[in-house]
């Protein structure tokens, strides 16, 4: 059996294995990649070396910065401000909410955001006498759309980027992700607030029994500088100077606010989700053995054979976003994001198309999970205090993934032509 063959076999084995979801995604992308590793598809060294790349050093250092704005209180300060302008409108509310969480997922973790404004949410439900289950699913859809609007704002974006890095030499800049992420989360706030907020449950919940603690120093010269720190990090990433790359941006501006005590050593190992790290690791690693054996070559070649050689472009956009949209509903994004990211890339140079158009395709479908609760992290924690059943999720969270389906088709190959 050729190595290229045996590459194929793991991955499929991986992605059964991620469906059933039976075991840590972790662990099933690090034993995969050790398993090339100890079959001599890759080097031992190349198993691991994802823990230290570019990648894995912005997504580290990009928590840090993240978790600096809720520790300082600025997060709470930002939605105060928005409640005051909106005051206690059911709609006026879901906008605020929306928007916040949709610009602090933009460059923060999408789950540190719900997570840290999950206490919020609940105070002005309890102030203005609303539902939680009329704020919370638009608190995380808001959090999991405005992840798509940049490179760091959810780690499936890197995971997407990483393989295309590694298998192009190509790459995607800071706010690349907007030309599609923005259209995406506008469209889907529009829609929350209009139209889907009418489909919420409005469940009687008792508040008394959410007690939901806020942790953050207020200190007010931590706050501001917390915030200036943050602003310039955002500019200069999205500027992107040349021989800057944005690991060493997020880096220095990390440790910035670490020696200036706007967030504390624990509060740093705390922030970090190293999971994802593990996950970018071994799925790495696999890519890696898939590449170096030439099973891309023969997945790209199947698929081909399959949807044809002349088949349309936008048809194969249509599908690489229907298969990532589908299985990240049942799977983590970083997995797939992962998994899907070198099968695009592989498509992509078979027909020879753009490979840039397809792994945009790919991250920003791993983000576009609405419509179970088990999708995301985001969508699991609001299922308790808002206690939506599975078929909140499937009615009010289809059009909003249709929305994107359609805004992602069309949008990508303008942004980045397929030629």
């Amino acid at each position: 059996m050729s190595p290229a063959v045996i590459s194929l076999i793991i991955l499929g084995i991986i992605a059964v294995i991620l469906i059933t979801d039976k075991l840590p995604l972790a662990v099933v992308a690090m034993g995969g990649g050790i398993l090339c590793g100890v079959l001599g598809l890759i080097g031992y060294t190349d198993i691991f070396s994802g823990m230290a790349d570019s990648t894995a050093i912005l997504l580290i250092s990009m928590s840090i910065v993240g978790a600096s704005l809720f520790h300082t209180g600025t997060v709470e300060k930002i939605c105060n401000v928005f409640i005051r302008i909106t005051g206690s409108n059911e709609r006026g509310l879901c906008l605020a909410v929306m928007i916040v969480a949709a610009a602090f997922s933009s460059f923060c973790s999408n789950m540190a955001v719900v997570v840290a404004m999950m206490p919020i949410v609940t105070g002005i439900c309890k102030t203005t006498k609303i539902s939680p289950s009329k704020l919370m699913l638009p608190l995380s859809f808001a959090a999991g759309v405005g992840g798509s609007i940049t490179l760091i704002g959810t780690a499936s974006s890197p995971a997407a980027n990483s393989a295309l890095e590694n298998l192009t030499g190509e790459s995607l800049r800071m706010m690349d992700f907007a030309w599609v992420g923005i259209p995406c989360t506008v469209a889907v706030i529009i829609y929350m607030v209009i139209w889907g907020i009418k489909m919420l449950p409005n469940n009687e919940i008792n508040l008394d029994t959410y007690e939901y603690k806020v942790s953050g120093n207020t200190n007010k010269f931590k706050m501001w500088l917390c915030g200036i720190v943050v602003a310039v990090i955002v500019i200069i990433m999205a500027v992107q100077p040349a021989n800057i790359p944005l690991y060493m941006v997020s880096s220095v501006g990390a440790l910035i606010l670490v020696l200036t005590g706007c967030i504390t050593e624990k509060q740093c190992y705390e922030s970090i989700c190293w999971e994802n790290i593990a996950i970018l690791t071994g799925m790495g690693a696999i890519s890696s053995a898939v590449s170096a054996t030439g099973g891309g070559e023969i997945i790209g070649n199947f698929v081909l054979n399959f949807l044809g050689k002349d088949s349309n472009p936008y048809f194969i956009t249509a599908v690489i976003f229907g298969v990532v949209c589908l299985m990240t509903h049942f799977i983590g994004n970083v997995g797939v994001a992962s998994l899907m990211a070198p099968i695009a890339i592989y498509l992509a140079e078979a027909i020879n198309i753009n490979p840039i158009t397809l792994v945009l395709v790919v991250a920003i479908a791993s983000n576009t999970v609405f419509m179970t609760p088990v999708g995301t992290g985001t969508l699991t924690i609001v299922r308790e205090p808002g206690q939506y059943k599975f078929m909140d999720y499937v009615k009010v969270g289809a059009p909003a993934v249709l929305l994107c389906y359609i805004i992602s088709v069309v949008i990508s190959p303008i942004a980045f032509s397929f030629h």
